[in-house]
């Protein structure tokens, strides 16, 4: 069999261009290759299985590339008013949040992937699963060779993600390698979106705490991305959205790197410091350990109190000023020393990849091996959390499409 175009990858951005290729030309014979025993597996666990699908927001400051006028291009070009007229093509409605987040209306991932799969169906693309491609012969007619044999293919989408996830997501790889050997340049691939590692001492009186705060990456002392939102105090260090927003460049360079919490974000310092004076006064018979509670998470509130140097079992009354302006200091700075990241495996993205500059910008068509083209987690482009990561794949996954039925016509 002798296929109009092969997608390689049955993800967010695989499926996009399946569904959206099939339906610019209906005749065309489309096929979709997944590794995994069923298309969407890393679909189906994104927004806690909610799936955050799009935003509002547009900045390109939600984005990280070494070409960030070339993505610019392409979410311009495929913007949310595009995407949502593509999502409701296939049966997918959005409702948004006021913070500009966008979820299915049914609030399931797996609903989302459902619609994907009918859309497929009823579109007639063929889909393999199970099935991994081993090798692209690009010479005339684009050659695959899979774990299920041998197909030909005029066109090629690369859709395969990176290493985001781990094999369980279909994450494993293994593209990446083969492109590597064909001659693709890629920029450094590490985890983003991705819990952070302290020593298990900082963190073991907090395991299974949530705060809501505002959370500040240090390197080398110095503020770097900050992110309001909740952190979740783990057994390995910190996770929850805020953690996961500023984690990216901890893998990405080295330096030491800290999280600083302010518990408190609403006030500032000064007033902070007032106030926990006029709570002296007003708690003078109350127990030391107990002067934070109701003010702070219980057990947060210890740590800190600890942490300023302020004996457990004496009346509040005597805590000193000395140690009022330590607390202060503490709920709106609260550092942990960080070791690392809990790797790829458990990152929701990856950040990197396969460097544009391989590709046709207007296009996603390699500029090595004419009729391959590539979209999705795979090209040097990440985003923060909010769905983001989800809007390049829909968006880069259009993109290369069209393309792609655009050299198919062009051969016909």
């Amino acid at each position: 069999m002798t296929y109009d175009i092969a997608i390689v990858g049955g993800g967010a951005a695989g499926m996009c261009a399946a569904v959206h290729a099939a339906a610019l030309w209906p005749d065309l014979k489309i096929v979709l290759i997944e590794a995994l025993d069923r298309v969407g597996k890393k679909l189906i666990v994104t927004g806690n299985g909610r799936c955050n699908i799009v935003n509002k927001r547009r900045d390109s400051l939600y984005y990280h590339s070494d070409n960030m006028h070339v993505v610019n291009t392409i979410l311009q070009r495929f913007d949310l008013n595009v995407t949502l007229d593509f999502l409701s093509s296939i049966g997918i409605y959005v409702d948004f949040l006021p913070d500009g987040r966008g979820y299915p209306a049914g609030y399931q991932a797996s609903g989302v992937v459902d619609a994907f799969r009918f859309a497929l169906e009823e579109r007639g693309v063929t889909v393999l699963t199970s099935t991994r491609v081993e090798a692209i012969i690009p010479r005339g007619v684009l050659t695959l060779k899979t774990t299920a044999g041998q197909l030909l293919a005029k066109t090629v989408i690369l859709t395969p993600g990176l290493t985001a996830g781990g094999e369980k997501l279909g994450s494993d790889g293994s593209v990446y390698k083969l492109l590597r050997g064909m001659g693709y340049k890629f920029s450094p691939v590490t985890p983003s979106l991705v819990q952070l590692k302290t020593e298990p001492a900082a963190v073991r009186s907090l395991k299974g705490i949530h705060v809501d705060c505002v959370a500040t990456l240090y390197k080398n002392g110095k503020p770097g991305a900050s992110c309001a939102d909740e952190v979740l105090f783990t057994e390995y260090g910190l996770s929850g959205p805020a953690i996961l927003q500023i984690s990216r460049e901890v893998s990405r360079s080295n330096g030491r790197f800290e999280v600083g919490l302010d518990l408190v974000p609403k006030l500032e310092i000064d007033a902070l410091r007032e106030l926990l004076f006029q709570r002296r006064d007003t708690l003078a018979k109350r127990a030391s350990e107990e002067f934070l509670t109701a003010f702070s998470n219980k057990r947060v509130g210890q740590l800190i109190l600890k942490t300023a140097g302020i004996p457990f079992g004496i009346p509040a009354g005597e805590i000193q000023d000395f140690q009022i302006t330590g607390v202060a200091k503490l709920l709106k700075d609260l550092r942990f020393t960080l070791t690392g990241t809990t790797g790829m495996t458990n990152a929701q993205v990856a950040a990197g990849g396969i460097l544009l500059t391989n590709f046709n910008t207007k296009t996603l068509e390699s500029n090595i091996n004419p009729g391959i083209f590539a979209a999705g987690e795979l090209l040097d482009v990440d985003g923060d959390c909010g769905g983001f990561n989800l809007q390049w794949a829909w968006s880069s996954g259009m993109l290369a499409a069209e393309s792609a039925v655009a050299r198919c016509r062009e051969r016909k």
